[in-house]
């Protein structure tokens, strides 16, 4: 994640993300998400789209998932620059 404490290692990339490569890769966390394949970084088309959709809000649909059961994982860090606290 985004550490709003460390400073960039590249003009592109703010993000470390091997911590987080080898958390969502691990056996636990995997059977607890229903993980079926090695989770690995999008390619630069898919996260342009993910960039556009995030600046909507969608927390009307998430009403109806709740509501159905559906299982939602919500991350907040109180140091991550992309996902912080201020959002929830």
């Amino acid at each position: 994640m985004y550490d709003i404490r460390e400073d960039c290692t590249s003009a592109f990339n703010c993000l470390d993300d091997n911590g987080l490569s080898l958390f969502v890769n691990s056996g636990k966390f995997r059977k607890i998400v229903g993980g079926l394949g090695e989770w690995q970084e999008c390619n630069n088309y898919i996260q342009l789209i993910n960039l556009i959709a995030s600046q909507y809000n969608y927390g009307y649909i998430l009403t109806d998932l709740l509501d159905n059961n559906f299982p939602v994982l919500v991350y907040n860090g109180d140091k991550d620059y992309s996902a912080n606290w201020q959002g929830a």
